[in-house]
């Protein structure tokens, strides 16, 4: 399925030279190029950093700490979104600056360099999924500020003796991109998507996931682009207080004490729900429910579903991830804190219950009020 993109990513870093200036010659299409290229490319450090934080787990002087599961995936879905909106800013800042090194301004040409320059970083972002060897990571990316100035000058043609300054100039920009990626995620608005499209045979499931993405492109709507990709929708639960509904006033022996809705807006939707919960003595759980809609986007791409792991240790802990039915479920226990965490995904929600002093069977039944049905039955916009 993937043919052609592995022979470019092999010849980008084998024979830089002569492919981009293959590359130079191309037409390109926006959509094509984040659905077949970025998107899959990107979300390989995503994925790889949400294993090794969250699923491996970080040891160093004899400790070992692993990101919450429900956080690990927010924080791969974050880090897959600004990567994505950091292509299309990227190239702007190209596109910008062409003119004062002797270069024509083409969005199109900025467009192909800061999608397939990042090839190598992207690539070599698989190693952040083994903690240990996270560090050869930061290879893949001088790789990728070589393959850069190969490319800058073949695609954009600036002046022959302001070719080095173009590059200091793209690094600076990009420097100062990576502080303010936020921003200008939230407040960019394609407007030189207009390349003409070309179309290939499709079935109408294809033909419905590419008139959505190519929406997506046009307005800039990152969580569609993630919907798109992922076959689930871009819409979110709407209602706040419908949301709240599910939260029950006890859960068992545990009497709620408060609940809580945040929205984020950008860079992309997400809404989540916080209800805390309190026991005798110090026992308490935690329920959260996320809705967004990158969530089904992360596990297909990741394979989840079929990289089912059970780990077990010899002072009582353990972890399991497992699909059962509709559901992905998460499960684990660390004996020497005494929490535990019960976490299922369905569709585009995440729902998590951790607690301590509590046990996993505890928290798999108190999930249990949450039902897919409900969760479906939200009102979203």
């Amino acid at each position: 399925m993937y043919e052609p993109q592995i022979e470019r990513a092999k010849n980008l870093i084998r024979s830089p030279q002569s492919e981009w200036q293959v590359i130079d010659g191309e037409s390109v299409d926006v959509a094509d190029l984040y659905k077949t290229w970025v998107m899959p490319l990107a979300a390989i450090p995503a994925i790889a950093g949400f294993i090794g934080h969250s699923l491996m787990g970080v040891g160093a002087f004899g400790m070992h700490y692993r990101v919450p599961f429900f956080a690990g995936i927010f924080n791969a879905l974050l880090s897959f979104v600004l990567a994505l909106g950091g292509v299309y800013a990227f190239a702007w800042i190209l596109n910008f600056l062409a003119p004062y090194f002797g270069a024509q301004k083409n969005f199109n040409q900025a467009l192909k360099i800061s999608a397939y320059a990042p090839v190598a970083g992207w690539l070599a972002g698989v190693f952040l999924a083994i903690p240990m060897l996270s560090i050869l990571a930061l290879f893949g990316g001088f790789y990728s500020l070589y393959l850069l100035y190969i490319g800058l000058p073949v695609l954009m043609a600036p002046a022959k003796e302001k070719e080095m300054l173009y590059l200091v100039a793209a690094l600076v920009g990009a420097l100062l991109l990576n502080i303010m990626l936020g921003q200008i995620t939230q407040s960019m608005r394609p407007s030189s998507m207009n390349a003409p499209h070309s179309r290939v045979s499709q079935n109408p499931v294809q033909e419905k996931q590419s008139k959505a993405m190519e929406k997506a492109l046009q307005s800039g709507d990152l969580g569609g682009m993630l919907a798109a990709l992922g076959g689930g929708s871009a819409k979110i639960v709407s209602d706040t207080e419908a949301l709240k509904k599910l939260a029950p006033a006890r859960l068992g022996n545990f009497k709620r004490v408060s609940v809580t809705v945040e929205k984020l807006d950008a860079p992309i939707r997400a809404i989540t729900l916080k209800a805390k919960y309190e026991g005798k003595g110090d026992r308490h759980m935690t329920l959260t429910i996320m809705n967004s809609p990158g969530v089904n986007f992360l596990k297909t791409m990741a394979g989840l579903s079929g990289a089912m792991r059970s780990v077990k240790k010899t002072d009582g802990s353990f972890e399991k991830l497992s699909k059962e039915k509709d559901r992905l479920v998460m499960q684990s226990w660390d004996a020497p804190t005494a929490r535990g965490n019960y976490a299922w995904s369905y569709k585009n929600f995440i729902v998590s219950l951790e607690g301590r002093d509590v046990p996993v069977k505890t928290l798999r039944k108190a999930a249990g009020v949450i039902t897919s049905a409900a969760l479906d039955g939200l009102p979203t916009g």
